[in-house]
């Protein structure tokens, strides 16, 4: 039988009304907080923006792309480059002439890094200073894509990066990018929360102030309040060798990393279309007299010295590119007779190449 008493009929009115009102209540909440985390995240974007536009990835692409498999293995092994892995030791720097393969063999610790499991992934960042792109080369783009790669992987923006962001911009139209010396501060408090940080620099020698930027790494790898780590690549000159004295310790030893040139010259008999037109003698030929010209890499990996922060590793002279050099010009000659010929009269060295 329906209950006809006016009170209970006013009763569920309310009832009724109670939950759309909380219905709406709770439709406002999710509007306001989607709305607060879209404005977070377009203000992320604005902040990432101003840190840094620089296309960091490109050369890094470049560089793999060129890398044939099997190679760079090695580096990985060193006992040196576990204890970087490890965060037993916080800065590993790799140095040789131009044309040693750094640059390809930062990419491979590039990958290194980004391809550890997710529970035991740090927080990497890479650049690339690379000659023929003046921006590449400026303290300033180097340490704000530093800083821009740190800050994506943070869930939230340290605030006093944010409020630094926002006095660049008190003069409308007229936003200022950040000085080395913000950069470097807002650094700090970056690298304070992410999670076992690397640095993976490559061609820090090509800078046009790289003592500034020496000056700028070994402050942030010195200071207590980060477990920063770097992996640093460049030719050996003295300015940069006193930069970083008091963080590599230099080995004497010396091991061949000769296999990587190997399999490169394997890998080029395989996907260079002129190689393919050739006999099968005449590739032996032409492998043979590479491997014996190049002489291979070097690397000098030694047991870590704990009174030593780091160590270095000495790539011996320019055979990758000079390799390559010959690889190019091999494959611009036609007949068996004119290969010959060149292998008889190979350059010694780049400069003889570039003469």
């Amino acid at each position: 039988m329906e209950n006809t008493d006016p009170l209970f009929f006013f009763s569920r009115i309310l009832v009724e009304q109670e939950c759309v009102l909380r219905n709406v209540e709770n439709i406002l909440v999710d509007s306001q907080n989607e709305a607060r985390a879209s404005a977070a995240v377009a203000l992320k974007q604005d902040v990432l923006q101003w840190l840094s536009i620089y296309d960091f990835e490109a050369m890094y692409a470049r560089a793999a792309s060129i890398r044939s498999p099997g190679t760079c293995g090695w580096l990985l092994e060193v006992e040196e480059f576990r204890a970087l892995d490890r965060s037993e030791m916080p800065c590993l720097w790799l140095h040789g002439m131009a044309g040693s393969g750094k640059t390809i063999l930062a990419s491979r610790v590039i990958d290194h890094f980004l391809s550890a499991p997710k529970h035991d992934r740090g927080s990497i960042a890479y650049f690339y200073c690379d000659a023929g792109d003046s921006d590449s080369l400026r303290t300033e783009v180097v340490l704000g894509s530093l800083l821009f790669q740190l800050c994506a992987q943070l869930d939230a923006m340290p605030p006093p990066i944010l409020e630094a962001f926002k006095e660049s911009g008190r003069i409308p139209g007229q936003r200022r990018r950040p000085t080395v010396d913000q950069l470097r501060a807002m650094a700090l408090l970056a690298l304070a929360e992410s999670k076992r940080p690397i640095f993976v620099i490559d061609g820090i020698d090509e800078v046009n102030d790289r003592r500034v930027l020496c000056e700028a790494l070994t402050s942030l790898l010195s200071d207590p309040s980060n477990d920063l780590r770097a992996f640093l690549a460049s030719r050996s000159e003295p300015d940069i060798r006193a930069a970083l004295s008091k963080l590599v310790a230099i080995s004497s030893q010396s091991a061949p990393a000769g296999d990587d040139i190997d399999s490169y010259i394997d890998d080029q008999m395989v996907k260079n279309p002129r190689f393919q037109t050739m006999t099968a003698r005449m590739r032996h030929l032409v492998r043979q007299a590479l491997r014996k010209n190049a002489q291979g890499m070097w690397a000098c990996p030694s047991r870590p010295l704990r009174k030593y922060l780091s160590v270095f590793i000495y790539l011996m002279s320019g055979r990758f590119r000079w390799v390559q050099c010959q690889i190019d010009e091999m494959s611009k000659i036609r007949t068996d007779k004119a290969i010959k010929a060149a292998l008889a009269n190979l350059p010694v060295g780049l400069e003889e190449t570039y003469a």
